[in-house]
């Protein structure tokens, strides 16, 4: 987020919601929005790095690195009360506040990897 306050620049702030959600609980949000029924299989974190691994030496762009798989091991949640303090106002729950990812097509997720923010999500 952009802001024009000199009290706020060079800080790093950690934006989240009113809850604090694990990520099977996101992925629940996020089928439940789509209204989709998905498998579930939970791998241990070891064989993730194993395979990891393999993907990043065969593949020129892996759906996942080890850097990233370190980030998701790691607790990772803003501290609640945050956005209201500092930006005054109260952010939504996810969900029922995500009917938008119904429009994320395709080509949009090609965009989006080509460092291009389709308006239609960016504006959202």
């Amino acid at each position: 987020i952009a802001v024009d306050r000199q009290d706020l620049k060079g800080k790093i702030i950690e934006i989240g919601g009113p809850e604090q959600l694990s990520y099977n609980e996101i992925i629940s949000v996020v089928v439940k929005t789509l209204g989709k029924k998905r498998l579930r299989v939970h791998i241990p974190v070891w064989l993730m790095y194993l395979a990891t691994l393999v993907m990043e030496k065969v593949q020129p762009r892996p759906p996942i690195t080890i850097d990233q798989l370190r980030m998701l091991s790691i607790r990772n949640v803003a501290e609640p009360g945050v956005v209201e303090e500092t930006f005054g106002f109260t952010p939504r729950r996810l969900e029922g506040n995500i009917d938008f990812v119904r429009s994320v097509g395709f080509w949009d997720g090609v965009k989006i990897t080509l460092g291009s923010m389709p308006p239609h999500i960016r504006d959202h």
